[in-house]
């Protein structure tokens, strides 16, 4: 015993120094292996910080587009402001409608300087020719007097466009001074949805009338378009908030006055494009901050990992691999002697040798498991085996019996099933044919299935009628019956003279009665109920004289309760138009068509119950064509 103890323990340091020696020899590899899992991290981080450097710059692009577009609103609505105050003192009374009355003298193309200049050569030559008259010795004539009134009447002509021209250089200068996009005074009409221009400033090369507004122009403005610009007719107050026009190029602020009790609007105006330059000029200087941040966090982040996680999770895998190629329980102990940090990792590596241990033991017990499993696989294809040789074939038991042919099968949905079928001769004149489904599957189900065949077996041999076995067969297996199994049986006698056919049913699905000259039925009569449940129950028994040809298919619900892969069911009709169709031929090649189209129907899909068949056709004397409508007799 001790040296076997020594022995081991040797073993075991052998074990031991051999795995340090394989973690030295991977040290290069644990190198690789960290190197793959910083750039992995890296690559992690890298993403969240772009992401993180997206929305951080997203969100300083909406905050500095909403800060400076409230700014822009501020100085637009000041400039409206100022320009409201200062035009009505600066027209004349109803200058509006001297406008229009002549605006054939309008010109967009005349400035205030020359309209001015115009005005004050006409005053300057009245007051010339005035004081013409006054220093002459004659008297004035009624000729000059009318020269005189044309002079001012001219002058007053020309003096009513000034006013207008005067308000185009206005705005001309606000607009320079305030570096506004747009500058526009207009009349609406609230009625039409329209609004008539007065006067637009320019800059530039700019040319009114052709990149700029004149007077008379009008324009379509629909409320729905220009919810702002119709508020503040209404309201009679300044727009707050800038609105976007709708073609999306410029922003405008409405600001209403009152000229001769009429209400004018100021439309200050600013381009979306000169917002977008001036947010992102902000912006940039935000992203290039942000991205030195995370480049500085990201780098000092991931030299922290390397040293507190990389390394000791690259070592301990290491080990694991070692241990998945040499399954030795001693990396186990080389695990917990390594100095691993005291915290999750270190968690985690005293775990790993714990599992160690316990996978250990767990593939001896699953060893053990494989043996007893290939033990009890064998045990079951001997019972299977059992079981198929207890069910009796067609031949050798009826060679030379030429009354009736007979076809059997039996296909389990596990190794063993509880599905059964028989057929003997009682005598020599009498042929037995049972077929039934116990409950359950398996081995239970398989043992269950013995007792019964070998009851209805002896049953039979005692000359009782069909009832009479079902009776005492549920009889015996209500007693100690503790699992509560039961049985569904059909059970009938055919007098291979006669074609006399004398059966009862106890719960099992109906048989089908196909004719000689090729018209199926049901055999829908009334079923007592299952074996094994309640003693004392009394069963109906039933005949019908089969002649030669007639052929009685018995099946159990394996068949018209198989499965397709939609968990479509097979079904009765189904069978029925099968039987009716197509099985016309003796019983071997009936039941081949029938297994063949339930396994076409189930297309692959897994075999859920036992699936038995039983064809019995009547090859005996020639009887009457009434002889196979004969009466049943309950």
């Amino acid at each position: 015993m001790i040296e076997r103890i020594c022995d081991e323990d040797a073993m075991r340091g052998c074990c031991v120094k051999n795995d340090e020696r394989r973690v030295e020899r991977s040290s290069g590899r644990n190198d690789g292996h960290a190197g793959r899992l910083i750039r992995k991290l890296a690559l992690v981080f890298l993403a969240f910080a772009v992401v993180a450097v997206v929305l951080n710059c997203a969100l300083a692009y909406v905050s500095t587009r909403d800060t400076f577009l409230q700014s822009e609103a501020y100085r637009l609505g000041q400039v409206g402001g100022y320009a409201a105050n200062a035009t009505p003192q600066a027209l004349p009374s109803d200058a509006l409608q001297a406008w229009k009355d002549n605006a054939d003298e309008l010109d967009p193309a005349t400035t205030y300087d020359q309209s001015l200049a115009e005005t004050q050569g006409l005053i300057s030559a009245y007051n010339a020719e005035v004081d013409r008259l006054k220093g002459s010795e004659e008297e004035a004539t009624e000729e000059d007097q009318d020269r005189l009134d044309g002079m001012l009447a001219e002058y007053e002509r020309k003096s009513i466009p000034l006013s207008l021209y005067s308000l185009d250089a206005m705005l001309d200068r606000l607009r320079a001074s305030f570096s506004v996009s747009r500058l526009a005074v207009v009349v609406p009409d609230e009625q039409n949805e329209t609004v008539l221009y007065v006067a637009e400033g320019i800059s530039g090369d700019q040319k009114r009338g052709v990149d700029a507004h004149f007077f008379g122009d009008e324009e379509q403005r629909l409320k729905a378009d220009y919810p702002a610009l119709w508020e503040a007719v209404e309201t009679g107050e300044p727009s707050t908030d800038p609105a976007l026009a709708p073609d999306g190029e410029t922003y405008a602020m409405y600001v209403p006055f009152a000229v001769d009790g009429q209400t004018w609007v100021y439309e200050v105006s600013m381009g979306t494009d000169e917002l977008e330059a001036a947010v992102r000029s902000q912006v940039a200087s935000t992203v290039v901050v942000s991205f030195a941040v995370f480049a500085v966090c990201l780098t000092a982040m991931l030299l922290l990992l390397r040293r507190t996680l990389v390394k000791p999770l690259v070592a301990l895998s290491s080990q694991v691999r070692d241990y998945a190629a040499s399954k030795s329980a001693a990396v186990a102990d080389v695990i917990r002697s390594q100095c691993y940090p005291k915290d999750e990792v270190g968690d985690l590596a005293a775990s790993t040798a714990d599992m160690i241990d316990e996978l250990q033991a767990h593939m001896d017990d699953i060893a053990r498991m494989g043996a007893e499993r290939e033990r009890a696989r064998s045990e079951l294809a001997v019972a299977s085996r059992i079981q198929l040789s207890a069910l009796p074939t067609v031949r050798p038991p009826f060679s030379g019996c030429d009354d009736f042919g007979l076809s059997a099968s039996m296909h389990p949905a596990k190794e063993v099933g509880g599905d059964f079928y028989d057929f003997f001769l009682i005598d020599q004149d009498h042929c037995g044919v049972v077929i039934a489904d116990v409950s359950g599957k398996g081995v239970p189900a398989a043992l269950f299935m013995m007792r019964v065949k070998a009851l209805l077996n002896q049953l039979l041999r005692e000359d009782l009628s069909p009832d009479q076995v079902l009776a005492r067969a549920n009889d015996g297996l209500c007693e100690d019956n503790e699992a509560g199994m039961f049985v569904t049986v059909w059970l009938g006698v055919l007098d291979l003279r006669s074609g006399k056919l004398v059966y009862a049913n106890g719960g099992h699905n109906p048989p089908l009665y196909r004719h000689a000259d090729g018209s199926v039925e049901w055999m829908r009569d009334r079923s007592g109920l299952l074996l094994g449940s309640f003693e004392g129950v009394p069963y109906c028994v039933f005949e019908r004289t089969m002649i030669r040809g007639d052929s009685l298919i018995l099946y159990t619900d394996g068949v018209t309760e198989a499965m397709d892969a939609s968990d479509h069911c097979y079904g009765d009709e189904r069978l029925f138009q099968l039987v009716e169709r197509e099985c016309d031929g003796y019983p071997a090649s009936v039941s081949g068509v029938i297994e063949e189209d339930v396994r076409a129907f189930a297309e692959g899909a897994d075999q859920a119950d036992d699936i038995t068949l039983l064809v019995l056709r009547y090859d005996g004397q020639e009887n009457g064509p009434a002889a196979s409508a004969a009466g049943n007799r309950g």
